[in-house]
């Protein structure tokens, strides 16, 4: 476990990061198959089985249900969406190409939203395709059947956009939620959605792990401006933050063209992270946001794209499984065996 004094918030971490894991386990035809989901689905400490729903097009599901929230010391709602695996690494051949593949994967242009501001369209689009009457009436009937109403919002990738949004729509519909935690999540707005969302007071955690690259978009424009000043530093051969890591990359000029490309390209939209960072560090160790922290990370990232093979760590960075850094920092003594 990292060091997170809560007992009792450290296993709810757990749980619901389990959940998130578990979601993964509605597949695209849309029956539930949690049997590749075990350690984790049986790891929930659900009261009972909970229910899944689909959107029509099955790309987009999520999961309900009750657990026994340690915090209160008694039942409490799940509402987990299910995220989309990132693009394999396994046949991608530069750092431009993997780089271009992810982003492109949250591209997507703000769409306005009454009394929510400025979200990313394709999640918004997302949790539209879920918010069924049979869904809310579901979340409702568990509610109903817990004492203090506690409703916890969580998700991975894809999912944890999702979450922050499904919560700021719960807020609007006056549905109060407990809490959001969210693990390696997407940006789900732009600064007037974060804005809006952090006047509702809404508890929101977001882990974010190492070079984890998925954290980082929709891509602001520190991002951006980082990596395009790196790169013209490396050009000019004035780049001194990694020893040695010119020589290196000289020898890929193709790569840092590429990836510069693929920089100019970006679309300018002013994407911003919501609730709490608990980022962790390769210790294993949650930090706190900083000034400071972000351009330590934005460089490190940006170090691991232009190493040759590091865009494989940042790819692996995201996962949340047993053994991964999110895993090993979250998951309870005795999930992962």
């Amino acid at each position: 476990m990292s060091d997170n004094n809560d007992n009792s918030l450290s296993v709810l971490t757990s749980q619901l990061l389990c959940a998130s894991n578990a979601s993964y386990g509605i597949g695209f035809a849309g029956e539930p198959d949690f049997v590749e989901q075990q350690p984790y689905y049986g790891r929930i400490g659900w009261i009972d089985d909970p229910s899944h729903f689909v959107s029509a097009s099955r790309d987009h599901a999520c999961l309900v249900g009750t657990l026994h929230d340690p915090v209160a010391d008694e039942p409490a709602v799940v509402l987990a969406f299910r995220g989309t695996h990132p693009p394999q690494v396994d046949n991608i051949q530069d750092a431009a190409s993997f780089f271009r593949d992810w982003v492109n994967d949250v591209r997507a242009v703000p769409k306005p939203v009454p009394g929510l501001g400025d979200v990313h369209e394709g999640f918004w689009d997302a949790v539209d395709a879920l918010w069924t009457q049979a869904l809310l009436d579901e979340v409702e009937r568990r509610l109903q059947q817990c004492p203090s109403r506690r409703l916890h919002v969580t998700g991975h990738s894809k999912g944890g956009a999702m979450a922050y949004l499904a919560a700021a729509r719960l807020h609007r519909e006056a549905r109060p939620v407990t809490a959001v935690h969210t693990f390696a999540a997407a940006r789900a707005g732009t600064d007037s959605f974060a804005e809006i969302y952090n006047q509702a007071g809404i508890p929101s955690a977001r882990y974010e792990f190492g070079d984890d690259l998925v954290p980082h978009l929709p891509p602001s424009e520190l991002l951006r401006d980082t990596i395009h000043h790196e790169l013209s530093a490396l050009s000019g051969g004035g780049f001194k933050l990694l020893s040695g890591l010119a020589k290196t990359v000289k020898a890929q000029p193709p790569v840092l063209s590429a990836l510069g490309e693929v920089i100019a390209g970006l679309d300018r939209f002013e994407y911003v992270s919501v609730g709490e960072l608990r980022y962790i560090n390769r210790q294993l160790h949650i930090q706190g946001d900083s000034p400071a922290l972000e351009r330590q990370r934005l460089v490190s990232l940006f170090i691991k794209l232009v190493t040759p093979g590091g865009f494989v760590t940042v790819a692996t960075d995201h996962s949340i499984a047993c053994g991964s850094g999110y895993g090993r920092a979250l998951l309870a003594k005795g999930v992962c065996g």
